[in-house]
């Protein structure tokens, strides 16, 4: 059939989204609609290039699914946009992640993504390096497994921006995200502590499936991703305690991971790259300087894996001992770290502000000489 047929069939059809947008299921193709008030201008405006790069993915072997045809229409005071695209194969995440779904039956799910074949493992892990500027969305309703042990594996859907540039090796922000990802294809099905239903030999047993699940991935990162040793301890020191010892105990070598001094190198060259690309994001005008202060700096220390390593860096001298809980000690150590990078930007700014005759960064030093004058009122009082 055309798109128009299945526009016309689902205005009689419910909606069988697992969340989000608004969509129908045929046998072998899926309508999603996507809508948007008109005063907000177009609904998936990147839509046609999606469609492009989709396809171009899938022929390539990405397990995403091919976008058959695309339909704008108006209705009422909404932009639509219908999306015809192939049905992903195997079942969604939704399913593995239900409040209501048996514990016996989500240890069983959770035993069959453990039981996977590394290769289903590696190709996910491949094909999230390859779509990982699209718009990607990792949550349970935008991923499918099919456990068919050839021909299956994970799916994933709802692509939202054209950009079909992978997954850089070297950056330990993309290496770090990617982490994250696969952390939570893994973390979807799991029974946590906080879960009422559940008994205490139930969540042990699915924690240490958990365990297993992450090393086996781990394994897989490790395999597929080129230059993979100049992230390794940084991505390990994004685990707790428990889950480093659950890694340990399935076959991943964690050792120690207090920085070494090249790792000490790279941890300031890092923090200095920070600082640089703080002051160039002011100076584009695409940011002011309570940004950098408030956000900016905090969300890079994170996403480049300085805030955790620092916990094992030798010039940070909280101990956990001091303090009441894990939580309190990773906050304190955390706001130190935020306080130190601040400190340099505010450094190499001063350096650098006087030479330059760029608006925005003399409209930044204003800001900056404002905020002392008030601080040092207050100070007086």
């Amino acid at each position: 059939m055309l798109i128009d047929d299945y526009i016309l069939a689902s205005k009689t059809m419910e909606n069988t989204s697992d969340g989000g947008s608004v969509a129908y299921h045929f046998d072998d193709v899926v309508l999603v609609k996507y809508t948007l008030p008109k005063e907000y201008g177009q609904a998936r405006d990147m839509e046609e290039k999606v469609m492009i790069a989709a396809n171009r993915k899938r022929k390539e072997g990405v397990r995403t699914p091919y976008h058959i045809a695309i339909k704008r229409v108006i209705e009422g005071k909404n932009n639509v946009c219908y999306s015809l695209q192939e049905r992903a194969k195997g079942e969604s995440y939704h399913h593995y992640s239900l409040d209501q779904i048996d514990i016996k039956e989500q240890l069983e799910l959770q035993q069959k993504i453990l039981n996977a074949p590394e290769k289903h493992y590696e190709k996910c892990i491949s094909d999230l390096c390859s779509l990982f500027h699209m718009g990607l969305e990792v949550k349970a309703k935008n991923i499918y497994y099919d456990e068919d042990k050839e021909n299956g594996g994970f799916t994933f859907i709802d692509l939202s921006r054209y950009d079909e540039t992978p997954l850089n090796p070297f950056s330990i922000e993309d290496v770090i995200m990617l982490q994250k990802y696969t952390n939570m294809i893994y973390s979807v099905p799991r029974i946590f502590d906080y879960n009422r239903r559940a008994v205490e030999n139930e969540k042990k047993r699915s924690k240490k499936i958990y365990h297993k699940t992450l090393a086996k991935n781990f394994l897989a990162m490790e395999k597929v991703l080129p230059h993979f040793d100049m992230h390794r301890r940084f991505l390990l020191r994004e685990y707790d305690e428990d889950t480093l010892m659950g890694l340990s105990q399935n076959g991943i070598f964690v050792g120690n991971l207090e920085l070494t001094e090249e790792e000490e190198k790279i941890f300031d060259q890092r923090i200095q790259q920070i600082v640089c690309e703080c002051y160039q994001k002011i100076e584009s005008g695409n940011y002011k300087l309570w940004q950098i202060e408030a956000n900016e700096i905090r969300r890079m220390l994170c996403f480049r894996g300085l805030e955790k390593s620092y916990l094992y860096h030798r010039k940070n001298e909280r101990r956990k001992e001091d303090f009441e809980n894990l939580y309190d000690y990773q906050s304190a150590c955390k706001k130190d770290l935020e306080e130190i990078t601040l400190e340099r930007f505010y450094q190499y700014f001063d350096l650098y502000q006087e030479e330059s005759n760029n608006i925005f960064i003399k409209q930044a030093n204003e800001d900056r000489r404002k905020n002392l004058e008030k601080m040092n009122q207050r100070n007086t009082k």
